[in-house]
């Protein structure tokens, strides 16, 4: 069964570069900086999981902030998820990405 509710992203993150925003169906903004995610627009309460490209869950965040900050600086270069649960309307949003060195 496929996720009607799935929003995915593509982008190359190397620190100390500007990148755009990331604007999904969800209202979710997301930015690279240096050895961070931040992902702003979260209007209630949310889960934000990190994932490697194994699947191995790296972190797990619960937050009804506005602004959600992710570290990356303990993370190697790869391949990574971010998906983000919205617990309010079960809306998930899943961002793919590179880390790059």
């Amino acid at each position: 069964m496929v996720d009607q509710n799935l929003a995915t992203g593509d982008v190359n993150v190397n620190p100390g570069k500007a990148y755009p925003k990331l604007n999904f169906h969800t209202n979710y903004d997301v930015q690279f900086s240096n050895d961070f995610l931040s992902v702003s627009g979260n209007t209630s309460l949310s889960i934000f999981q990190l994932f490697n490209a194994s699947g191995q869950l790296l972190q797990n965040i619960k937050s009804d902030q506005a602004e959600v900050e992710i570290s990356l600086s303990n993370q190697n270069v790869g391949f990574y998820f971010l998906k983000i649960v919205n617990m309010e309307n079960g809306k998930v949003s899943t961002l793919r990405f590179v880390k790059g060195d």
